[in-house]
C-alpha cells in the first residue's frame, strides 16, 4: 500500500540536515539497513531557480544539506530491504508543504513510519472545523460507493474503497446494476448505508446523479469526489453535501480532504 500525507505546518527554522539524518536513523532502528538493488534511489536539492544538485546516496545527500541549509526544494526517495520486506520512502519538501509517502505491504509499519516522520519534521496541518452537514449528524461508517464501471472509474473507486476499508468503513456499490433506471436492489443498498460517496470520472454520469438525488431524498450524507474539469450538475441536491476535487488520474491527492469529510 502507498500512503501519502501532506503537511503545511512545520518550523521555518527546521534543520533539514538533522531531519533527514534522523529519518535515516528511523529506518536503521527498524532494521532497514540496505537500499534495495534494482530500485534506484534519488535525492535532489534545488538550491535556487538556477542550480540543483542530485545524489544517489542518502549520506552524501545529508552532507549536501549541511552545505546548503536553505534550499527551495528538497526531494529524496529510496527503497530499503528489511526483515519485514521492502519499504519505499519518499520525502518532498518545499517552503510551504511537506509530502511524505510510504509504501509497504506491512500496514502497521506504514502507520508507524508516518507517525515517526511527522514528529521528526514537527509537521502538522491547520485544525479545521467540521462542515455543518457532518457536524450535525451521527453517522455509521457505512458507504454506498457510486462510480462509473469503465476501467478508469473502477480503478479510481477501487483505490478509494481500499483506503476507506483500512480506515474501518463498510463499503458496497451497485456493481452489476449500472444501466438504466435505479434497480430496486441498488435503491435498497443506498437506503441501508449512512453515506453516499460518488467518485466522478470522465464519461456519462447521469445515473450517478440519479443515485445521488435518490440518496439525498432519503437523507443520506452525500459526498462527491470529482476529477477536476468534470461538470457535475448538483443543483438538485441543494447545498447540503461535500464536493471534493482531485487531479486527473491522481485520486490519492484527495484522500486527506476525503477522510476529513467523513466521520472518524
Amino acid at each position: 500500500m502507498l500512503d501519502q500525507r501532506t503537511y503545511t505546518v512545520f518550523p521555518s527554522n527546521l534543520s533539514l540536515q538533522e531531519a533527514f539524518r534522523a529519518s535515516r536513523e528511523i529506518l536503521r532502528e527498524l532494521g532497514y539497513i540496505t537500499e534495495t538493488a534494482g530500485h534506484p534511489s534519488e535525492y535532489k536539492l534545488e538550491i535556487d531557480s538556477t542550480r540543483s544538485l542530485a545524489s544517489h546516496d542518502w549520506d552524501e545527500f545529508v552532507t549536501l544539506l549541511g552545505r546548503y541549509p536553505s534550499p527551495i526544494h528538497v526531494h529524496g526517495h529510496g527503497w530499503w530491504d528489511g526483515e519485514k520486506g521492502t519499504v519505499f520512502l519518499s520525502i518532498d519538501l518545499t517552503r510551504t508543504s511537506l509530502l511524505v509517502a510510504v509504501r509497504s505491504r506491512d500496514l502497521p509499519l506504514v502507520e508507524f513510519l508516518h507517525r515517526r516522520l511527522q514528529d521528526n519534521f514537527h509537521a502538522s496541518n491547520p485544525v479545521r472545523e467540521r462542515s455543518a452537514a457532518l457536524a450535525r449528524r451521527s453517522l455509521k461508517k457505512t458507504i454506498f460507493l457510486a462510480h462509473r464501471f469503465d476501467e478508469q472509474g473502477t480503478k479510481a473507486a477501487a483505490t478509494v474503497a481500499r483506503i476507506l476499508s483500512h480506515c474501518g468503513f463498510f463499503i458496497v456499490d451497485g456493481h452489476g446494476y449500472e444501466a438504466g433506471a435505479i434497480p430496486d436492489k441498488v435503491m435498497e443498498r443506498i437506503k441501508c448505508q449512512d453515506i453516499f460517496l460518488a467518485v466522478v470520472t470522465p464519461g456519462d454520469v447521469t445515473w450517478i446523479m440519479s443515485e445521488a438525488a435518490f440518496a439525498h431524498a432519503h437523507d443520506k450524507y452525500v459526498v462527491f469526489l470529482a476529477e477536476e474539469g468534470m461538470d457535475v450538475k448538483k443543483g438538485i441536491l441543494g447545498a447540503d453535501y461535500e464536493h471534493l476535487l482531485f487531479p486527473p488520474g491522481n485520486i490519492e491527492k484527495a484522500f486527506s480532504d476525503l477522510l476529513y469529510a467523513l466521520p472518524s
